[in-house]
């Protein structure tokens, strides 16, 4: 159970971590700058040693077995960080290309976009402190999911203000395909991180 925790908070961690890039590459977007955060190669050797995270905790899971009562639950817990991370991957690189390509949004629907950015990673680090939490004291976790609830529940009026702000700002019709599809990708970030409040929950019941 410890290993299991462990690697679980590590999982954690590199979602983190990645977020960080992702709000450094926004940063550089809106200062049209270069950051040490945004080198594409650094981001990969997130994702990379996510992956392996994610193979050693399946293998943990696998040679539990039946002992472990709430098994069902960290293996969705595992795919749910899994499926954060892809989406993650898939933010990095729209941000990276429309970075090489120089496509602009106008500023309040960068804003939008960063106030969406933040709004998630603040939930992510939320999931961070009950991973911490997690057998230590429980209505501690119970109050990190509950807040993450919140938080999820705030950013889908955000996110509708935002999509609606992309949609009729006076950017190119490629640009604002692109910037809805972000502030998707950073919705569906929430979603995943609301889903894995939800799990840990279980867990800890």
């Amino acid at each position: 159970m410890r290993n299991l925790l462990m690697l679980c908070r590590e999982n954690s961690r590199l979602l983190i971590e990645s977020f960080r890039k992702t709000l450094g590459l926004l940063d550089s977007l809106i200062k049209e700058g270069s950051s040490n955060s945004d080198k594409p190669e650094d981001i990969q050797k997130i994702f990379e040693e996510a992956s392996k995270n994610r193979a050693t905790l399946m293998s943990e899971l696998n040679e539990v077995g039946g002992i472990l009562h709430n098994r069902d639950d960290f293996y969705r817990l595992v795919t749910c960080f899994g499926d954060s991370m892809d989406i993650m991957n898939a933010l990095n690189i729209r941000l990276a290309l429309v970075k090489a390509r120089g496509w602009k949004l106008n500023k309040k629907g960068m804003e939008g976009i960063t106030a969406l950015s933040e709004s998630t990673f603040n939930a992510y680090l939320k999931i961070r402190d009950s991973l911490t939490s997690l057998g230590f004291n429980s209505e501690k976790v119970i109050n990190f999911a509950r807040e993450v609830d919140e938080m999820e529940q705030n950013l889908d009026s955000l996110y509708v203000k935002v999509d609606l702000d992309i949609v009729t700002s006076d950017a190119e019709f490629a640009t604002t395909l692109v910037f809805r599809d972000v502030a998707g990708d950073i919705e569906g970030l929430m979603n995943q991180a609301r889903e894995a409040a939800d799990l840990i929950r279980m867990i800890v019941n």
